[in-house]
């Protein structure tokens, strides 16, 4: 009798077994699905939450795990907290190398933090690794036009606009390179195209007026600047940053 109620024991203890594993898998895929479904918005810091469990767990996959980070790692750019992020996609390079989403998001990471030849190096890593990666070639277009590049850079706006023709923030860097070349009628038709998708574009407004101004058309010019300026406040700032100013 004492015998049954043991073996009775082991198959309940067993079961409790399999139904507790169960259900840690189960929280374990919730969390992969709230890392994984990282966006700006009101559950941001619920997904950071969830990526740091995930590589808090440990997963066997060290291609979940470099994800994790990665993942991560966007989260913290969202909350333009760019030294993080930047932690995060040098754990998720080191391991996974392969990846060119990586280098391409750190080479973001990079830009915001003006840290421009880190940025253009990375952007370049992500191409080697993707060599059909439009959203490399727009933003080391508009990287190396930063730094006075103008000639590579419209190579890559042009590279970037082949793979994906029309694409807006692309003419835009487009546009600024232009503007960097001294190119008045090209940057100004650019900047129309991308105007006639986002008619409020507060950088296409701004270096839209620069080049009417430098052509001489003061009144249209002024009025794309006071457009731009009512659109963002601070667009002046961040234009005269990358070296545009009226």
């Amino acid at each position: 009798m004492v015998r049954g109620r043991f073996r009775g024991f082991k198959r309940f203890c067993a079961a409790a077994m399999v139904v507790a594993a169960a259900m840690a898998a189960a929280a374990q895929d919730n969390q992969w699905a709230m890392c994984d479904a990282i966006a700006p918005g009101r559950n941001l810091d619920a997904s950071i939450r969830a990526c740091t469990a995930v590589i808090d767990s440990r997963p066997e996959s060290v291609v979940r795990l470099a994800l994790a980070h990665l993942n991560r790692a966007n989260g913290y750019q969202f909350k333009d907290d760019n030294d993080k992020a930047i932690a995060d996609y040098d754990q998720s390079i080191r391991l996974n190398p392969g990846d060119a989403r990586a280098f391409y998001s750190r080479g973001n990471a990079y830009s915001n933090k003006a840290q421009h030849d880190r940025a253009i190096a990375d952007f370049s890593q992500a191409i080697t690794l993707n060599p059909e990666y439009a959203s490399a070639f727009n933003s080391r277009c508009y990287e190396r036009a930063i730094v006075g590049d103008t000639a590579k850079a419209l190579a890559d706006c042009n590279t970037s606009l082949r793979l994906r023709p029309g694409d807006a923030p692309t003419l835009d860097s487009r546009a600024f390179t232009y503007l960097k070349m001294r190119d008045w009628d090209k940057a100004i038709a650019d900047y129309d195209a991308v105007l006639r998708i986002n008619p409020t574009q507060a950088s296409s407004l701004f270096g839209r007026g620069v080049a009417r101004l430098r052509k001489g058309d003061a009144p249209s010019g002024n009025a794309d600047i006071a457009a731009a300026k009512a659109r963002q406040a601070d667009i002046a700032a961040e234009m005269a940053a990358i070296g545009v100013t009226p």
